[in-house]
């Protein structure tokens, strides 16, 4: 859920309305944030066609909150993980600040908190995304944090028919359906990575529980021949007060933070709940299930402060409002000044760089996990690894999708010679020379070698 990189966007257009908030994506030359500039949907009409639906998961009310769900570790029980989660935002009715025919120009506040939050959710300042990246599914590789694309897709549009008073789980599929349809028709790909956010407008009953049974919840629908889709009913959560997370942490809207990002966190580590479940518990509960209502805190995005709850960390099989994992520089031992470092970008060279330097980013701050890889501390799905999985000397260390049970990904360190050995080759970590900017790659290991002795995260 992604902004060290640079935003690259592109405005869309509907019907010929040319919308002010722009779709953040992987091309185009705008760039914009939607913290900085008032944010207005486009109204769009959709042709929403009845779908299979699943059995939704629940974000419980504050009254309901159950406070023994933690104890067990989550289980994969098979299905996919989100590796790079996608969020689209689509408001329903003419009740909203649209573009619509007959906009009644509400929501203004809640529309620009949620493109706030989604645009900042996910993203390198992030600390949940961390502990979401340990969950791998049936696809090749971790969630990664920030997505390939730089960014999540983020998109807010109005679509310009009134939903009824209480639509039902099959109705609110079908919008979801709909829109996916008009994205891709706009050239966006609908994948296992999708997550389509409904969001119902204030005095509505979304789902026919709103307050009594939930505060939201995320389920899948069929979209095309195979291909399922995650999508999370958001209803209008100040409606619910602090039944539903107003005023818990900051203000009256936490309850869009904290319950959005409940289903956030769930979508990507369980987005086919009890359709192709991928992590529950052996009770059905989720990552975000097991810690709902509990120790509420303030996260800082780079697109503003959201309140927020914890998410469960198999690791330490806790609550954490933060990843648990020891991370640290790996430095240049007699040489502390210079340090392993990679860019933002995955599959750029390592290299030694000076000074060792510390941003949001943590840029050369290293994490060892469980599994014995050795990944980018805030961006836990991206690992070091030689180049082209190679066993070969003088082979450049790259960073590339972590995927499990990839040796060549997995590294011990010896604290005896202070070097860092590669599980499939049995080679070192080696710089070139000791100067800033030197290549990092795969040597045969020396027990003399300067250039081959680093300290430990």
């Amino acid at each position: 859920m992604f902004n060290k990189l640079s935003r690259a966007l592109r405005c869309l257009t509907v019907a010929g309305v040319v919308s002010s908030l722009c779709v953040v994506g992987a091309t185009g030359a705008a760039i914009a944030s939607p913290s900085t500039a008032r944010h207005v949907p486009v109204g769009i009409h959709l042709t929403p066609r009845l779908a299979t639906n699943g059995k939704p998961s629940i974000t419980v009310p504050f009254r309901h909150r159950v406070t023994n769900r933690q104890g067990n570790n989550l289980e994969w029980f098979g299905g996919p993980t989100q590796v790079d989660p996608q969020v689209y935002v689509i408001f329903w009715g003419n009740w909203w600040a649209s573009t619509c025919t007959g906009q009644q120009g509400n929501g203004v506040d809640a529309e620009n908190y949620l493109a706030n939050f989604y645009s900042g959710v996910g993203t390198n300042t992030d600390f949940q995304s961390p502990v979401d990246s340990q969950y791998n599914g049936s696809q090749v590789g971790y969630p990664t944090f920030p997505t390939v694309a730089g960014h999540a897709f983020i998109t807010d549009n109005v679509y310009c028919s009134d939903p009824p008073q209480s639509a039902t789980d099959a109705q609110l599929a079908a919008v979801a359906d709909a829109y996916a349809t008009f994205l891709a028709g706009q050239g966006f790909s609908i994948t296992n990575n999708t997550q389509i956010v409904v969001v119902s407008p204030s005095g509505t009953n979304p789902g026919g529980g709103f307050g009594s049974n939930y505060c939201a919840y995320h389920n899948w629908t069929t979209y095309s021949g195979n291909q399922l889709l995650s999508w999370t009913n958001l209803p209008y959560m100040p409606d619910q007060g602090s039944n539903c997370g107003a005023s818990s942490v900051q203000n009256g809207d936490d309850g869009w933070s904290i319950v959005g990002g409940h289903e956030y966190n769930e979508s990507v580590t369980d987005p086919f709940v009890n359709g192709q479940t991928a992590w529950a518990d052996s009770n059905g509960e989720e990552n975000g299930d097991k810690c709902a209502w509990t120790n509420l805190y303030v996260e800082p995005l780079n697109t503003g402060s959201f309140a927020m709850q914890p998410e469960w960390d198999n690791h330490t099989s806790s609550c954490r409002s933060s990843d648990s994992y020891t991370n640290g520089a790996i430095r240049v031992v007699n040489h502390t000044g210079f340090c392993v470092q990679d860019s933002t970008t995955s599959g750029t060279a390592a290299k030694l760089h000076n000074p060792c330097s510390a941003t949001s980013q943590h840029p050369g701050h290293w994490v060892i996990y469980p599994d014995g890889t050795l990944r980018r501390f805030h961006s836990t799905g991206a690992c070091l690894q030689p180049s082209g999985g190679s066993l070969t000397a003088g082979v450049p260390l790259v960073v590339a999708r972590c995927s499990p049970g990839l040796s060549y990904q997995q590294w011990s360190y010896n604290s005896s010679s202070h070097h860092w050995v590669n599980a499939a080759s049995g080679k070192c970590m080696k710089t070139d020379t000791i100067t800033s900017g030197a290549v990092i790659r795969q040597a045969n290991c020396s027990g003399t070698a300067a250039n081959q002795k680093f300290t430990n995260v």
